[in-house]
């Protein structure tokens, strides 16, 4: 199932933002009602995507950005968080 904000998923004149959900497909298809994927693009700008990944109980445990930036989620015993880690890939540019 893919569900979007606009449809076809494109940006024109009248469109300043668009955005796609994906459910069913990606890297790791999901088909208990959580988000597998996002896919989403302003004007002027390039589309961008964010996977997710879940545990067996369904309970969120990553989202990776696709400019290698994201998230990993820890869960206790009893399913509540204990650590929320956030990672950004940086681009560094040397001007000679």
């Amino acid at each position: 199932m893919k569900i979007s904000l606009f449809y076809p998923f494109c940006i024109n004149k009248a469109d300043k933002f668009a955005v796609s959900y994906t459910y069913e497909t990606g890297a790791s298809p999901q088909y208990g009602g959580n988000i597998s994927g996002a896919t989403w693009k302003h004007v002027g700008g390039t589309a961008q995507t964010y996977a997710y990944s879940y545990d067996t109980y369904g309970r969120l445990t990553a989202g990776t950005h696709s400019g290698g930036n994201g998230e990993t989620i820890t869960y206790d015993a009893n399913g509540n968080i204990t650590s929320c880690n956030r990672y950004l890939c940086l681009y560094i540019f040397w001007q000679r």
